[in-house]
């Protein structure tokens, strides 16, 4: 069975994020390093303004591996590599792609080969104007190399219309968010780049804080500048972590 490989799980002083409804009325939170500590991503941000509209845009400055990780045969790297050629092209590929890691997974099922028992992933180096950032793609193959999963691959096209330069940069995105009656909040907003692994787009995704422990987000498309899901969020307690 197809082993799903992207879990995000968020804790942070006993606070869990998820997607839900909460009372809807609204509490201030007065300084603003206390939503900080419940909202931060990994990675780099910078303050920014937008017609009045202040917003915290992250990066992602990822690094290679530190850690002794037990290296895939080569044969299943080119397979690796063959298949992100196909899907972003050769010169795009040795110009934005850069090798991160392979390594052996522990935990693959011997004796099915829809199984992952290795794992290739690379850095996808992502310019928008004067912004940069770095994005994990990753293939997952089975005993015999071939591929039974991907993350964060976009489907091919020959119209470039998944490749850079995109159309809308992050002010652009944070003007369509006010546009469609996203929230001002309390804080500024956070705003990260990333693919929306359902529909294989790269998308900007912004998210406010409207409540104490919860608000909203909405995901743009970084192409045509549509508008991809409109989300709720919230923390529960967990305790004990």
């Amino acid at each position: 069975m197809k082993t799903t490989r992207t879990v995000f799980l968020v804790i942070i002083t006993g606070l869990l994020f998820v997607n839900c409804q909460r009372d809807k009325s609204l509490v201030f939170v007065e300084n603003l390093e206390n939503v900080e500590d419940f909202l931060r991503s990994p990675g780099n941000s910078i303050l920014k303004v937008s017609n009045g509209q202040p917003y915290l845009l992250f990066s992602e400055n990822n690094d290679r591996y530190n850690t002794n990780l037990a290296q895939v045969p080569d044969s299943i790297i080119a397979v690796s590599r063959g298949y992100l050629i196909d899907h972003f092209g050769l010169d795009y590929f040795n110009k934005y792609l850069k090798f991160r890691s392979s390594m052996v997974l522990s935990d693959y099922c011997e004796t099915d080969d829809i199984c992952s028992k290795y794992l290739v992933s690379y850095f996808h180096q992502i310019t928008i104007n004067d912004y940069r950032t770095n994005l994990v793609v990753s293939t997952y193959h089975n005993s015999l190399g071939h591929i039974v999963e991907d993350v964060a691959v976009t489907d091919g096209d020959p119209g470039n219309t998944l490749k850079m330069p995109f159309n809308i940069n992050d002010r652009q995105a944070v003007e369509i968010a006010k546009v469609n009656g996203f929230a001002p909040g309390y804080f500024p907003w956070h705003v990260v780049f990333r693919v929306n692994p359902t529909v294989k787009r790269y998308c900007w995704y912004i998210k406010n804080q409207t409540e104490k422990l919860g608000g909203h987000g909405i995901e743009i498309d970084a192409k045509t500048g549509s508008i991809r899901g409109n989300y709720e969020w919230c923390m529960v307690d967990v305790g004990g972590y």
